[in-house]
């Protein structure tokens, strides 16, 4: 286990308060007990969403608990912290998962954000996984991204007669993956 000093600690907290300062509008600002420490989010492998998963460290508020291999988003906006592996090249992010479907409802609309910059967006005619690209200048210089899903009109199986749940669910994440493009 690698252990941090509290100036380390400072230091990157510093880094990140000066880095979301001009948070998005529509999110609360984070305060010393959302900022996680996080690990360096690994390039290349996948993560997944499973119970025991390896995304877990990485996952902020809007989450639901690990459901076998899905972990549903609970709210209209849910967020990871990622601390990305040193790359040189454009990267990928793609998730994989499940809408919340019904015949009557069509699929949530999802907004990708990222560092307070949208930067991918699926609609109803959108199946499948999601991916979109990071450019090198979308990624500061402490490569602490907070990637933000925005969910246009989450239900919950209850509003919808499906079950008696009443979370809001937009879409149950299984993986997610950062491929290089060299």
């Amino acid at each position: 286990m690698t252990s941090i000093s509290n100036d380390n600690i400072e230091t990157l907290l510093s880094k990140i308060r000066s880095l979301y300062k001009h948070h998005n509008r529509s999110s609360e600002p984070m305060d010393d007990e959302e900022l996680p420490v996080v690990p360096v989010t690994p390039l290349e492998e996948t993560l997944s969403f499973r119970i025991g998963g390896s995304i877990l460290p990485y996952l902020g508020q809007g989450w639901g608990a690990p459901e076998g291999d899905i972990i549903w988003s609970t709210a209209a906006e849910c967020y990871l912290i990622l601390r990305l592996a040193p790359a040189k090249g454009d990267l990928i992010v793609r998730f994989t998962g499940e809408y919340l479907r019904t015949k009557e409802l069509p699929i949530t609309p999802i907004e990708l954000w990222l560092n307070n910059r949208i930067i991918g967006s699926w609609d109803e005619h959108h199946q499948g996984e999601l991916s979109t690209l990071v450019f090198q200048d979308q990624i500061p210089a402490s490569r602490i991204l907070r990637l933000v899903f925005k969910f246009k009109s989450p239900r919950s199986p209850k509003e919808l007669g499906i079950s008696d749940d009443v979370r809001l669910l937009g879409y149950a994440f299984k993986s997610m993956q950062i491929k290089e493009i060299i």
